[in-house]
C-alpha cells in the first residue's frame, strides 16, 4: 500500500546524520568577533522585533485589570 513512497525518509534521515555529525568540512569558517555598533543594532532590532510579535491583547488585558500598577510598584520596590 504504501511501501516505496516511505522508502527515501529512512535514507534521507541517514545521509542527514551523517552530514550534520561525521563529515568534516571542505573550508573551516573563521568568525570574528562583531564589532559594538552591529551587536547594538542586531539587539535593537531582535528585541523591536520580539516586542511586536507579542499580542498586544495580553498588554491590554493586563493593564485594564489594575494589575500594571501594582506590578510596577512591586518591580520598583
Amino acid at each position: 500500500m504504501g511501501g516505496p513512497t516511505h522508502f527515501p525518509f529512512p535514507t534521507l534521515s541517514i545521509r542527514f546524520v551523517k552530514i550534520m555529525y561525521f563529515d568534516t568540512p571542505k573550508t573551516w569558517f573563521s568568525y570574528k568577533p562583531m564589532d559594538r555598533e552591529k551587536s547594538l543594532l542586531l539587539a535593537i532590532t531582535f528585541f523591536l522585533l520580539l516586542f511586536l510579535s507579542i499580542s498586544l491583547s495580553f498588554v491590554f488585558s493586563f493593564s485594564s485589570n489594575g494589575t500594571l500598577p501594582m506590578f510596577m510598584s512591586l518591580m520598583m520596590s
